[in-house]
């Protein structure tokens, strides 16, 4: 049974992750792992993405605003559709997506206007301006963070989309090689398909 403990962590940064909440984008019938807000809380807890101090106070607040929790629900899931088509053009060497760009820049000027750094002696640590505005949206405004960085800082060539199931995912490999999002998932099953239609086309030459 598919679950938020069950789904498999192959986009090598919390942002791919989060756009890979969907287990299959070239399947009609995919399924989509956030349908609740508190699907959303759960997935940042599993990736580490805010501390067990902010992800309790999250969740306390959920608990008590369960409307205003499936309107930001509806929001986090209209972002992950804007960064995965963002991303999804350049993964694909194409010119981004303006509308996904546009749309893209409202979120970060959103995210940042309620960022805060603090400066010490050997690391800078970012958190966010905590309100009952902005509450549920802290792990969302991470994401936009690490979408930012990603862009500001990644070669475009280390962007790429699984073509099995269009999981997008930062090539870390040496060789800048890797073609799937898991080799013992979707690269097998891949190969296995294409094996399946060569056997085929053996079998019964046109």
């Amino acid at each position: 049974m598919r679950s938020i403990a069950s789904l498999q962590l192959d986009g090598g940064c919390p942002v791919f992750d989060f756009t890979n909440t969907i287990s299959n984008r070239n399947d009609p019938d995919y399924f989509d792992y956030l349908t609740k807000y508190n699907d959303f809380i759960q997935w940042s807890e599993k990736i580490g993405l805010l501390s067990k101090g902010r992800i309790h106070a999250i969740s306390i607040f959920y608990e008590s605003h369960v409307r205003k929790s499936a309107d930001t629900l509806r929001q986090v899931v209209e972002a992950r559709e804007v960064i995965f088509t963002l991303f999804s053009s350049l993964a694909q060497h194409r010119k981004a997506d303006k509308g996904a760009m546009d749309a893209f820049n409202g979120l970060l000027s959103e995210a940042l206007s309620n960022m805060r750094i603090d400066v010490g002696r050997t690391e800078v640590t970012t958190s966010f301006a905590v309100s009952e505005k902005t509450i549920l949206k802290e792990p969302l405004y991470l994401l936009i963070k690490n979408a930012f960085d990603i862009l500001s800082s990644q070669s475009f060539e280390r962007i790429k989309e699984c073509p099995t199931c269009r999981w997008l995912f930062l090539d870390t490999t040496k060789n800048g090689k890797r073609r799937w999002c898991n080799m013992q998932v979707c690269g097998s099953n891949d190969k296995a398909r294409r094996y399946y239609h060569r056997k085929k086309e053996s079998t019964n030459p046109a």
